[in-house]
């Protein structure tokens, strides 16, 4: 089993400022954890930041830390609604537990299995030779190391190994293949591509600007997703549905996808779940990913995404298109789409707070009733004419440009933009990034305890239920008023 910590930037750069600018002494950064669990991960988020103050300190020296026993009482008292504690401190000399540590962290193990049967104790130490990191309870009776520490900005995403971490079989990056993407990449270029072979990816929807985007980002070298999607082929696809091929209506969607992506690389590892979300087996595979890639066709599919991303601290690229008709002459008055980006960080805003309504969503399978009765939904709005062919080109242009936030993101080279639209008639794009506001109240990615922001699977009761679920639609308006840069909101179609 894997076991990752993960946090954002900002709690990152306080604790490695805290650690490495020591003045000569030990100093201790403290907090607890929320967690979220599969067979093949163990995945820990440092929700709660406590480091101590000045005050709080029973003895520092050049060889020893400690606080006092009011400290420890709090923390152990609020870990209670956690997943356990992190405790790092650092050494003057090498990373490594010495055995003082070992002497006080026994005690603090029991007591944190005291206060909840099963809290973790993960400590790290941070010497001149790099980051030591363990986690263990009172159950586990060994110390288990951290593989990897996931920092997450919204200017970037580090990965970083302990030293005491398993050694890794890195694939190399096939300097040939990659040529002209390391070439424009630089010296960041490497990296990038190594990180985005070992990162894990989910992929949300098969359909038409899914499979477009997939179409393109298989040539940046991914070797491990998921791939969520219900849905089967119908003859109208053809028009848009890179991959495609004659005999494929009928098939399911995500197998279609599948194939395509080990045709290009057979040494990928792809997992395709043939359903509509919500569904359990879906949400326990995205767990074990690092990074989501939404492009269903319903808002409802999005809206929960953005809620367990939220939740479980992934990052989210988020892309949609369509056709809004004159009614009178039939004729598109609007085409374009868009792509957001979601980040799981305190100041980062969750796909409703970035202009996703979360009114009248309407769960798939009632969204199929509609259409099977002859109603007008999805791609199209304001008519029952059939989609237009053109469709594709909007699919194309929105997913690749999918493809380059994301690649601006993990290398740095570029700008990553958090909310881009694309106006197919006008031809041109128009950045939303700063109209949108973070909503403090936002159940979804607000401040404070009334979301469910970062809680993993220890979800406080009172927030278990505040999705659109089962066959009903959600009338709770997601965002207030907004106006864009120039003057006019932003309309998804």
């Amino acid at each position: 089993m894997e076991h990752v910590l993960a946090m954002p930037q900002a709690t990152w750069q306080q604790l490695q400022t805290r650690l490495t600018d020591h003045g000569g002494v030990e100093h201790l950064y403290a907090g607890l954890l929320t967690v979220s669990e599969t067979p093949e991960r163990r995945e820990f988020w440092l929700k709660a930041p406590h480091p101590p103050q000045t005050d709080d300190y029973l003895e520092q020296s050049a060889g020893i830390v400690e606080v006092k026993p009011e400290f420890m009482a709090r923390l152990l008292a609020e870990s209670k609604a956690y997943a356990g504690l992190l405790l790092w401190h650092n050494h003057l000399g090498r990373a490594f537990p010495s055995s003082i540590d070992n002497y006080h962290v026994r005690k603090t193990i029991q007591n944190a299995d005291d206060f909840r049967r099963g809290n973790v104790v993960l400590r790290g130490i941070w010497g001149r030779d790099g980051l030591f990191a363990e986690v263990t309870n009172a159950q586990a009776g060994r110390w288990i190391p951290i593989d990897r520490v996931k920092v997450i900005g919204e200017t970037g995403l580090e990965v970083v190994y302990p030293i005491n971490a398993p050694q890794r079989s890195c694939e190399k990056v096939d300097v040939a293949r990659h040529n002209r993407t390391l070439n424009l990449l630089g010296e960041r270029g490497e990296t990038t591509l190594r990180r985005i072979q070992e990162l894990k990816w989910g992929f949300i929807g098969a359909g038409g600007v899914m499979s477009a985007f997939l179409n393109t980002f298989k040539f940046l070298g991914p070797k491990q997703c998921v791939i969520v999607e219900g849905d089967r082929i119908e003859r109208s696809n053809a028009n848009r549905l890179f991959g495609y091929r004659a005999g494929d209506d009928g098939k399911p969607k995500v197998e279609v996808a599948r194939r395509e992506l080990l045709a290009f690389d057979p040494t990928m590892e792809v997992e395709g779940i043939d359903t509509f979300l919500p569904s359990e087996t879906a949400w326990n595979a995205l767990k074990g990913c690092d990074l989501l890639v939404c492009g269903p066709d319903n808002d409802f599919c999005r809206y929960l995404v953005a809620e367990f991303a939220s939740r479980y601290w992934k990052i989210v690229l988020d892309f949609g298109s369509g056709v809004r008709l004159n009614q009178q002459t039939g004729l598109p008055a609007k085409i374009g789409g868009q792509a957001r980006l979601q980040f799981p960080t305190p100041e980062g805003k969750c796909l409703a707070c970035l202009g996703l309504e979360a009114k009248n969503l309407i769960n798939p399978k009632l969204q199929e009733t509609i259409r099977q009765s002859g109603l007008a939904i999805g791609y199209i709005q304001d008519s029952d004419l059939p989609t237009p062919a053109s469709v594709v080109t909007i699919n194309a242009v929105v997913a690749t440009v999918g493809v380059r936030m994301l690649l601006s993101y993990l290398s740095g080279v570029g700008k990553t933009p958090a909310y881009l639209e694309y106006d197919e008639l006008e031809l041109q794009f128009r950045e939303f990034s700063t109209v949108f506001k973070k909503r403090p109240d936002c159940p979804i990615c607000g401040d404070g305890d009334s979301s469910v922001y970062g809680w993993g699977d220890k979800l406080p009761a009172a927030l278990q239920v505040i999705s659109p679920t089962a066959d009903q639609r959600f009338d709770e308006p997601a965002i207030t008023a907004r106006v864009s840069q120039d003057g006019q909101q932003p309309e998804e179609v």
